[in-house]
């Protein structure tokens, strides 16, 4: 557990006591509070980053400046040894990728 001091009006404090009619201490309750609201923005921050909220339309239009990738973009990787190539090819981005990233 870490502790964070934070100051709070003590007239708004005892309001909130009155009116959210809090049977625990206001102490206890407050940093419920906060830990479950902490959850929430966490978990809402790492759905956010697993999941793109862009439809495959979206996407499609958002791309439809850039040219079309090709099967010739990429080297096949059958026809030569893979070690060779890939000390050829290590830290090299395929010809026309930047545009996509």
């Amino acid at each position: 557990m870490c502790t964070y001091p934070i100051s709070l009006d003590e007239n708004l404090v005892m309001q909130a006591e009155k009116v959210l009619q809090i049977d625990e201490s206001f102490q206890t309750w407050l940093q419920q509070q906060v830990e479950k609201w902490l959850l929430s923005q966490v978990n809402e921050k790492k759905r956010f980053h697993s999941h793109s909220k862009l439809t495959d339309e979206m996407l499609a239009e958002r791309l439809k400046d850039y040219p079309q990738l090709e099967e010739s973009d990429f080297p096949s990787l059958a026809a030569e040894d893979y070690s060779t190539y890939l000390k050829s090819r290590s830290g090299q981005l395929p010809k026309g990728i930047e545009k996509w990233l």
